[in-house]
């Protein structure tokens, strides 16, 4: 793949999914023509279950292009988080709280589509669009030093803020805000896709709690526990129930969290009393 210019880490990544054997072959998709037809690739490909995977456009609708799906190795609450959550340094991510307290090692070389990169340097200076790209045509040798920086989830989300005398991060949701505002998408999935960017958004700076802080802040707001790190059954099918609230649409995530706080605070404030 690489003597035919295919880049090396995208190389890698293909080639390590032929380290297994497929999990499925069906008989009438032995025998196909591989010009034509993508099954036999696919059929590789959509049995390594990875968090990320690449999906090539279909050989019969090229002008889809390339897409990438992520699948989160810890489920959400709602069918809208799982749709918008992509994956974070489970070794640090494991700590508690570490969204707000923990920095990330995360690359800051970024290819740009030329249009981006049109709209990036009105934006920001000339000399940091010039280090980033720089950074991504280093050698894999001196990658880490030039490209790997430790950021923040909101940094790495939203952007750094250094001012006007330092280079930052861009943020991943401005350069996709760059791209969809860059090509012809209908108002609906713009929408749609919104709903998603902002809810990635608000988690990352702090504003609306993981879920694991919710159900942390539940827990310990319950009548029920008596701060000795035992959940009781009572407590698990209350938060149970709550949740079902949730997905059934019965209350809104907005309606949890004021639930949850002001049983939290209820709680937190009778026993320092």
């Amino acid at each position: 793949m690489i003597n035919n210019q295919i880049p090396p880490s995208l190389a890698k990544h293909i080639a390590h999914l032929f380290i297994r054997d497929p999990l499925v072959i069906f008989k009438e998709k032995l025998n196909i023509d591989d010009t034509k037809e993508s099954d036999h690739f696919e059929n590789i490909q959509s049995t390594n279950w990875q968090t990320m995977r690449f999906k090539p456009p279909p050989l019969s609708q090229p002008e889809i292009g390339w897409r990438v799906e992520f699948r989160p190795m810890e489920l959400q609450l709602t069918d809208t988080e799982n749709a918008a959550l992509v994956e974070e340094n489970m070794k640090v991510a494991q700590e508690r709280d570490a969204l707000k307290n923990k920095r990330f090692w995360f690359r800051s070389n970024i290819s740009f589509p030329h249009n981006i990169s049109e709209q990036l340097r009105t934006r920001r200076k000339q000399k940091c669009f010039k280090q980033l790209s720089q950074c991504f045509s280093s050698t894999s040798k001196n990658i880490q030093n030039c490209c790997c920086v430790q950021l923040t989830i909101d940094e790495i989300i939203n952007g750094t803020d250094t001012g006007d005398d330092e280079c930052g991060f861009p943020g991943l949701i401005p350069l996709l805000n760059f791209y969809l505002d860059s090509v012809e998408i209908d108002a609906e999935t713009r929408c749609t896709l919104n709903l998603y960017l902002r809810l990635i958004s608000r988690r990352a700076k702090g504003e609306l709690p993981t879920a694991a802080q919710l159900i942390r802040r539940f827990v310990i707001g319950h009548d029920d526990y008596k701060n000795d790190s035992h959940v009781s059954s009572n407590i698990a099918y209350d938060l149970l129930k709550q949740l079902n609230q949730l997905q059934t649409d019965q209350i809104t995530l907005e309606q949890l969290i004021q639930n949850i706080n002001d049983h939290f605070r209820r709680k937190t404030t009778s026993t320092d009393d």
